[in-house]
């Protein structure tokens, strides 16, 4: 999770590490239990299983759940943790499968370059959720000049973010967010 939240900041340039949690908790765990699932199945032999709630998706490895909140691991329960009794909201988890089930916000088609630019760093062809977040975008940017424009992009940052060193070195993160990333909004 680390890796993600540090290559995530370098890739969007976010001066905050904060900051760059709370962007990736916004719409984005899904995803981001995703692709750090595939590293852990694909590079390590790992068996993550991925869970949900009304709020929020993560992965468990182990019986201990991880996320980019709790990159280390979640020492309560991750209902607690997010307090869902406190605001009410729904406190049934799901087990979901690698890909659905959770589903995931496709923001943009930088976000689209974020998530093959990660999987490239580790060796890993692209996965279904990423084609499929290819899918979303172009079809809301109909105009072939636009998409023109944001491919060459995409090629330049690829280029460019594909020499960033993987952040293989334990390192905790001081993360200062709240669990409650979305009642922020």
């Amino acid at each position: 999770m680390n890796d993600i939240v540090l290559f995530y900041q370098r890739y969007f340039n976010i001066p905050s590490l904060d900051k760059a949690v709370i962007r990736l908790n916004t719409g984005q765990c899904y995803t981001v239990a995703h692709l750090a699932g595939q590293v852990l199945q694909k590079v390590y032999g790992m068996e993550p299983k991925f869970y949900s709630h009304c709020l929020h998706a993560w992965l468990e490895v182990d019986g201990v759940a991880y996320d980019t909140l709790f990159p280390q691991g979640y020492s309560e329960s991750v209902v607690s943790a997010w307090r869902l009794d406190e605001l009410g909201w729904n406190q049934s988890i799901m087990e979901i499968d690698d890909y659905g089930g959770g589903g995931f916000v496709p923001n943009s088609y930088a976000h689209h370059g974020f998530y093959k630019a990660f999987l490239r760093r580790w060796g890993l062809p692209d996965t279904e959720i990423v084609e499929d977040s290819q899918k979303l975008v172009w079809f809301h940017v109909r105009s072939e000049s636009v998409r023109k424009r944001m491919k060459r992009w995409y090629k330049r940052k690829s280029r460019k973010m594909s020499r960033v060193p993987l952040f293989l070195k334990e390192r905790h993160l001081n993360v200062g967010a709240l669990p409650y990333t979305h009642t922020h909004y």
